[in-house]
């Protein structure tokens, strides 16, 4: 699993500090610096908000190791591979659960 080196090194490509990315999902900067140590976990909504916040599948986010990818090849959530504008990315889609009744 390639979280904790994943998030720190898209915060840094994307120029923020942890404190951005924790005020962004509404977290405290101590929570986002465990992700990143590997210290804590993100729950799946986490996750989801996480992916969504760099763009970024989540497959993506968690199963690669995104240093070793050329920045042109990221795995975005818009379909594309072009190289990443983060300004004007398209938001990761919506999910919808299906309940059964």
């Amino acid at each position: 699993m390639f979280l904790p080196s994943n998030l720190k090194w898209l915060r840094q490509l994307k120029k923020k500090t942890q404190e951005d990315v924790a005020f962004a999902l509404n977290i405290k900067r101590s929570t986002y610096s465990g992700y990143e140590n590997g210290v804590g976990e993100p729950s799946l909504d986490k996750l989801i908000l996480l992916a969504n916040y760099f763009k970024i599948t989540l497959d993506g986010l968690v199963a690669q190791d995104l240093r070793e990818i050329a920045i042109s090849q990221l795995p975005r959530t818009d379909g594309t591979l072009e190289n990443p504008a983060w300004k004007n990315a398209v938001p990761f889609p919506s999910m919808r659960v299906h309940r059964e009744e």
